[in-house]
């Protein structure tokens, strides 16, 4: 009997007992089967000749001595026999151990699989989340060939607003990751913000339906995101979100009045700024995390956690690297996003401390200021070039802007840029110039520095061909069409002092936001504009002359200027007052290449656009 049961009673003694039957584990895994029933044979086996020798022990000697094969003498069959039964007690040890190591692993393999399927759930949640809040956005924001009716957008919002018990397990538990956390923060910011909304009245009652979602959320676990603060998590996504707040906190602290006193608890966390510090000080630190906190603790903090803040900022400063083969720091990055802030107290401490550091390089703080703001308030890249520059020549941002107007030093390479003082008494290299406003209110000339280091790759290719050394590009920015009459005059006086025709601009390259007849010089009022109406004035023909008298005859001028290329435009009009060929777009668009050539000893630069281009020579339509 006991051997019958002995598969039985091997699994289910007390001190062994598992949550699954012996039954349910053997039909789930045939392995552990296997094992267990091998084993119980063995030990059958066992048992079975152990109980043989015992009854062979009870006889006498004469046969035992013939069951052994012994000549004389006998053997303890007693001790044989527990030697037998110590062999079976060790085997069922042994194997007891072995079947739990397996059953054990089998736990661990489906503790595993539970916890993938759980995190496969909660992505799909989350996926689902981003989802819905992405279309509502969409649906309410964009222009869609489809009109969403009352009852969608009601859905979307149901949808959107049945994810509050998520959103909070999310925030409140530890064990979340950071990058889940991350993408909810993210989420609640952009439901907070919104954007531009089509004007339907029932777009607009879902807007602020979900910015009153995304506000409950925020509200009712506000802890939880100070506790993320605090450990230094998702510091980036979090510390924008409640500085978002803290801009509109005057039109929601009355339905939540202690709103505004929560976040600067959490801003004010001892823990938080010593982190803050610590961080402004380390170069490896994430860009975005160490300004959105800064911005937060500057919006928030008492006088003197603010004090310290801006001196680790100054100190960190000091010590940063501003390496050349990047755009932007972590302090530049920050000084550009306390510059654009809605708070009216942020804005004037990052201009104050934008214009302390352009002070420092020996430029006007205030104009230089002023043009970076017409620079699509580009502060953050032309802060950092400036001191890439600085670094490379502390004189060569002075020399740029005092000899050739150039502010925006973002648009080109430091290469290109220090090339222009290397050059500037060279009088014997034949070159071109290329011009560009300072007004860039979208960022179009961002690209320049690749355009003009592709152009210069290929001029460098034509030396050797019949021309003095590698032609050159000269490099000037203007406010106005005078001022870039000037400094194409004053460039060819300087550079061409005998006023020789070999010696005159070899080609010209103009950048200005355009129109069919305008070329942007100045601000956003449009003074300072070349205008057709201008190139037509007789006023007008002793300046032109005077720019037509600095360019070789026949020589290219390129327009970088969107439909500036339109028949009966400005590109037209300047190519018959010039007298020379003139290149533009016909619509919106940009240069893609230049490609050069010598003809007759003379550069020939022709542009391919974006768009369809049109060229011109002396007023005519020219095919390339």
């Amino acid at each position: 009997m006991e051997n019958k049961n002995f598969e039985l009673n091997f699994v289910d003694k007390g001190e062994n007992k598992q949550e699954d039957t012996t039954s349910n584990i053997d039909k789930k895994h045939p392995l552990i089967k296997k094992e267990r029933n091998a084993l119980a044979k063995d030990i059958v086996t066992k048992r079975q000749e152990r109980d043989r020798i015992r009854k062979k022990a009870k006889e006498p000697k004469s046969k035992i001595k013939g069951l052994f094969g012994l000549k004389g003498g006998s053997r303890d069959l007693n001790l044989e026999a527990d030697e037998l039964q110590t062999a079976s007690q060790d085997m069922l040890k042994s194997g007891k151990l072995k079947l739990t190591g397996i059953e054990k692993s089998i736990k661990e393999e489906q503790l595993k699989k539970k916890q993938e399927e759980e995190r496969e759930k909660f992505n799909i949640a989350l996926g689902e989340f981003v989802k819905k809040v992405k279309n509502f956005l969409y649906f309410a924001t964009c222009i869609p060939e489809k009109e969403i009716s009352p009852l969608e957008a009601e859905t979307l919002t149901s949808e959107i607003k049945s994810s509050k018990e998520f959103l909070k397990s999310v925030l409140s538990n530890e064990k979340t990751l950071e990058l889940a956390k991350g993408i909810v923060a993210e989420n609640l910011l952009k439901m907070f913000k919104g954007g531009y909304y089509r004007k339907q009245e029932h777009l607009e009652r879902a807007q602020i339906e979900i910015r009153n979602f995304a506000l409950d959320v925020i509200y009712e676990n506000i802890e939880h995101l100070g506790e993320s603060l605090e450990k230094n998590e998702v510091s980036c996504e979090v510390s924008e979100l409640l500085s978002e707040i803290l801009n509109d906190i005057g039109s929601i602290e009355s339905k939540y009045p202690d709103f505004e006193n929560k976040i600067k608890e959490i801003a004010n966390n001892d823990k938080f700024f010593n982190q803050l510090k610590e961080d402004l000080l380390e170069k490896d630190e994430p860009m975005g995390s160490v300004s959105e906190k800064t911005i937060l603790l500057l919006k928030t903090g008492d006088e003197l956690k603010q004090k310290a803040v801006l001196e680790a900022i100054n100190e960190g400063w000091k010590v940063a690297d501003f390496e050349e083969n990047k755009f932007e720091n972590v302090f530049t990055a920050m000084a550009e996003k306390m510059c654009k802030d809605r708070s009216e107290k942020l804005r004037q401490l990052g201009e104050e401390f934008v214009k302390s550091k352009i002070e420092e390089v020996g430029l006007d703080p205030d104009k230089t200021y002023a043009i970076w703001e017409h620079d699509n308030y580009n502060i953050n890249e032309n802060l950092h070039r400036l001191k890439v520059l600085e670094k490379k020549d502390k004189d060569l941002p002075v020399f740029l802007t005092q000899k050739c107007g150039i502010y925006c030093f973002q648009r080109y390479t430091p290469e290109i840029l220090i090339k222009q003082k290397e050059n500037w008494d060279n009088r014997d290299v034949p070159y071109g110039v290329a011009v560009f406003a300072y007004n860039d209110h979208n960022g179009a000339f961002s690209g320049t520095k690749y355009l003009l280091a592709n152009l210069e790759r290929s001029l460098r290719e034509l030396e050797g061909q019949g021309l003095d050394g590698s032609p050159f590009i000269r490099i000037f920015e203007c406010g106005s069409e005078l001022d870039l009459a000037k400094k194409l005059v004053k460039a060819n006086q300087r550079f061409n002092p005998d006023n020789r025709e070999e010696k005159k601009i070899a080609f010209l390259i103009i950048g200005g936001h355009g129109t069919p007849v305008s070329i942007a010089f100045g601000d956003s009022n449009t003074i300072g504009d070349l205008k057709l109406e201008h190139l037509k004035h007789e006023r007008a023909e002793k300046l032109i002359t005077k720019v037509k008298n600095t360019l070789q005859k026949d020589s290219s001028v390129i327009l970088n200027s969107c439909s500036t290329g339109k028949e009966q435009g400005i590109g037209q009009e300047l190519s018959s007052k010039l007298e020379t060929y003139v290149s533009g777009p016909n619509i919106p668009g940009a240069i893609s290449k230049i490609d050069v050539e010598l003809k007759n000893g003379k550069l020939k630069l022709t542009p391919t656009y974006s768009v369809e281009g049109r060229h011109y020579f002396q007023g005519e339509v020219k095919t390339t």
